[in-house]
């Protein structure tokens, strides 16, 4: 059983590692400081046992004492986007329910979720045509 670190942000897990020069910045995206000073509230987690897993295999393998309500995870598909949409999947009112997130808007998306004032549906159910929330 993987056993991530403790976080005392919510873990952005790696399971894609194709492309070692695309992980740091997509990471740094999704920790940037907003220009008011808040930042996401994320911490990133490269743990090699990750590699190439599955949300499906990556959520059996984990622990159960989930304490966080969401995770992200960088995985090939966000490695290979453009846009590097990472995955941003549902622990607690849908488990396992996902949708892709810019990582410029994961700050948005910790923060609502984090604080129960929305839950992880209302992020995939606000995604554009391609599946992405782009921010409100």
């Amino acid at each position: 059983m993987i056993t991530l670190p403790p976080t005392n942000g919510v873990p952005v897990v790696r399971t894609g590692f194709r492309h070692e020069s695309v992980w740091q910045p997509v990471v740094t995206a999704a920790l940037k400081i907003t220009p008011e000073g808040i930042h996401a509230g994320v911490d990133p987690v490269d743990e090699p046992a990750c590699r190439d897993l599955t949300v499906d295999q990556l959520l059996d393998r984990l622990q159960d004492d989930r304490r966080h309500r969401i995770l992200f995870v960088v995985d090939a598909t966000a490695i290979a986007d453009s846009e590097h949409a990472i995955l941003a999947v549902d622990l607690y009112d849908g488990p396992g329910r996902s949708v892709r997130v810019l990582p410029s808007t994961v700050q948005d998306v910790v923060d609502n979720v984090t604080m129960a004032n929305m839950a992880c549906a209302e992020f995939a159910d606000a995604a554009d045509a391609c599946a992405v929330f782009r921010g409100f």
